[in-house]
């Protein structure tokens, strides 16, 4: 039976709205490490725990329990927070956008984006407010 890793160490979210707790273990530490450098090229959950050497649902079941936020929910608020910065830097193309931050399809990216800004990428880039989720009346 594997001993228990202890928590130790104090890692930084870099997703606004995501706070991890004082003490992580080591490993929710690399992962969010190893996130934060590879953020781009990431498009599974499997790409980090190969890179850590551990599988993938251990790596989700302790990242979820220890930040109270599952792993690719965090990996893909950080790409929105990473494609908002590109939509304010400057005349980037929302439609060339999501191959460089790693999203396999357009509507993949647009989805997430919507749901994690609360917007479309076009009215963030355009200083937009957010959207009200309202039900259709058929």
């Amino acid at each position: 039976m594997k001993k228990r890793q202890k928590p130790v160490g104090k890692a930084k979210s870099i997703v606004p709205g995501v706070k991890f707790p004082s003490q992580l273990s080591p490993l929710v530490r690399k992962a969010a490490a190893y996130i934060d450098r590879n953020l781009l090229s990431i498009e599974t959950s499997s790409d980090i725990s190969k890179a850590l050497g551990v599988s993938r649902e251990h790596l989700s079941r302790t990242f979820s329990n220890e930040t109270g936020v599952k792993i690719w929910e965090y990996v893909n608020r950080a790409k929105v927070e990473k494609a908002k910065g590109m939509l304010k830097g400057g005349p980037a193309l929302v439609r060339d956008m999501y191959p460089k931050l790693g999203f396999g399809c357009q509507s993949t990216f647009y989805n997430a984006f919507r749901r994690y800004a609360g917007m479309t990428p076009s009215r963030f880039k355009r200083g937009g407010t957010k959207v009200k989720k309202t039900r259709k009346k058929w």
